[in-house]
Parts: structure tokens; C-alpha cells; sequence
């Protein structure tokens, strides 16, 4: 198993958020809950508050202490929020019989879906 793999598997197992950018895992810090970057290929990470290490120094943590992790259920997968945002806008449009709400609402997935493109441009996942 990859060792990409073998950390997405642990963020899912241990129901911690995170989103994959390209080769970068995001996820909240679990020490701080900033938002800190993963190399995918190696799973060395390192957080502003200092901390630092690899998926090991991580499942350590989390065997060692369950303290912290609702510290870090705030975190935002905007790939999850969007596809939350799209879901609603679709169940408004199903029930409205109004067709300019429908227009402004098929308005709005547009723009939410350009400035998806602009913030995680050639975001493939």
C-alpha cells in the first residue's frame, strides 16, 4: 500500500477531515487545528505551532489521547462544502414552481462553480 493511501485511509478511519490537492493532504493540525499540509508521497507534515513529523507521529497521537479531536471538527473541506451548497441549490430548484428563482438559483451554481475554479484551479480530485 502507498503510503498516500495508507494516510487518506487514516484520516477516513479516524473520521478527521481533510481534502486532497493535487500531492498535498490538507487537514486540521491536531495539536492546534490549523490547517497544515501533508506531502501525500512521504506523509511529512509540518504546522506553524511547531509541531511537526510523518503518519506514525499522528496515529501515535491519536491512540495516545481523544482530547484534542474536537478541536478539529471545524475544519472546512470546501470540496464538501461545495457539493453540500450544489445538493441544496438542486432541492430548492426541484420544488420551486417559480421560474425566476430557478434562473437565479442556476445563476448562483454558476458562480459557485467559477469561483471553485479560481480558488482550486487544476484541482483534479
Amino acid at each position: 500500500m502507498s503510503l498516500k493511501k495508507a494516510a487518506l485511509y487514516f484520516f477516513k478511519h479516524n473520521n478527521i477531515q481533510y481534502y486532497l490537492n493535487k500531492e498535498m493532504i490538507l487537514f486540521p493540525c491536531l495539536y492546534c487545528s490549523q490547517k497544515v499540509s501533508m506531502y501525500a508521497s512521504t506523509t511529512y507534515w509540518g504546522c506553524k505551532c511547531g509541531r511537526n513529523g510523518n503518519l506514525m507521529d499522528l496515529k501515535i497521537f491519536i491512540e495516545s489521547t481523544t482530547s484534542q479531536r474536537s478541536k478539529v471538527s471545524n475544519f472546512i473541506n470546501p470540496r464538501k462544502e461545495k457539493d453540500e451548497i450544489y445538493y441544496t441549490i438542486n432541492k430548492i430548484i426541484k420544488i420551486t414552481d417559480n421560474k425566476n428563482i430557478s434562473k437565479d438559483l442556476d445563476y448562483l451554481k454558476i458562480k459557485v462553480g467559477k469561483l471553485w475554479s479560481v480558488l482550486f484551479e487544476n484541482d483534479d480530485n
